[in-house]
């Protein structure tokens, strides 16, 4: 039997409470039967949160993000005023430290994002984060990586195969952003880049896209649209970089929440999204573009 809330293996005769996430044994007994002692994927999971919470979770992102970017944008040009006095030099200053903003924005816009699952989804009941999807795959670990491995080189593929063709037909607004040079940091500083755009950024965005808006919309709208809502929502979240990664962005989010679906843990998206921003940035300082997420 497996607990249908966090996927937790669990003994034919045990009682209580699952160990991991705490849910009520007795009441997923009927649940996990239905599923004939598989593992369930993502999902059969059921998650306490719904649309509304889903809804709310947007709404807290969209002002939150906006209040914060807003706030770094500002206190940025009046260190820059304070420093050199010249007001022109200050309203530029963002323009010309956009790694700096990159970094400071990837860091607070994921515990924005941290907050806000915690707050409307775990909070209520109390829940783990194992129902955001940080618990062992439904399958052997091997598969689960290959599966990975070939969503992170579909999603690179499409994005390589997409701007090929608009620029083929002559739509250059509808091509991705040619680079990422400028918010990369210069020397051994780059590191913190990777560290913010390659592993935080990944982790916190396939809690909040995957783990908590695909989950809570699955329950009543199916996985079908589950999967075409979250990634429509996905791709819109990175509308600030052009409309160019607004169809890259969404093949990407709709094959990182299909695998979380397929695999039942989240750590194999993490992964593919990890390998993508990698990538993305290591064309920027070594090769052609391709699309970060």
């Amino acid at each position: 039997m497996f607990c249908t809330n966090c996927g937790k293996q669990l003994e034919d005769s045990q009682a209580g409470f699952c160990p991991n996430c705490g849910a009520p044994i007795s009441a997923l007994r009927e649940q996990s039967e239905e599923h004939s002692g598989e593992p369930p994927s993502a999902a059969a999971l059921t998650v306490p949160w719904r649309g509304r919470q889903v809804a709310w979770g947007l709404l807290f992102m969209v002002i939150g993000v906006f209040i914060l970017l807003l706030a770094i944008f500002l206190v940025v040009m009046a260190v820059t005023f304070l420093r050199t006095g010249d007001l022109e030099q200050a309203l530029v200053a963002p323009e010309s430290n956009q790694a700096l903003l990159a970094w400071v924005s990837s860091l607070l816009v994921g515990l924005v994002v941290l907050f806000t699952i915690w707050y409307l989804g775990l909070r209520p009941t109390g829940g783990s984060f194992a129902l955001l999807g940080l618990r062992t795959t439904s399958m052997p670990a091997g598969r689960a990586a290959l599966w990975a491995i070939g969503a992170l080189f579909l999603s690179l593929g499409a994005t390589a195969l997409y701007s090929f063709i608009m620029e083929w037909i002559g739509v250059d607004w509808l091509l991705p952003p040619e680079n990422y040079g400028d918010i990369v940091f210069d020397g051994p500083a780059v590191v913190l880049t990777f560290l913010a755009l390659a592993l935080w950024t990944p982790l916190t965005e396939e809690l909040f896209f995957r783990g908590f808006i695909f989950a809570g919309l699955v329950h009543r709208r199916g996985v079908g649209r589950a999967l075409v809502f979250s990634a429509v929502i996905f791709s819109l979240f990175h509308l600030l970089a052009g409309p160019g990664v607004l169809i890259p962005i969404f093949i990407t989010g709709f094959l990182l929440a299909w695998l979380y679906h397929r695999t039942g843990s989240l750590w194999p998206s993490i992964a593919a999204h990890a390998g993508q921003n990698g990538a993305a940035l290591l064309a920027a300082i070594y090769g052609p573009s391709l699309s970060l997420s």
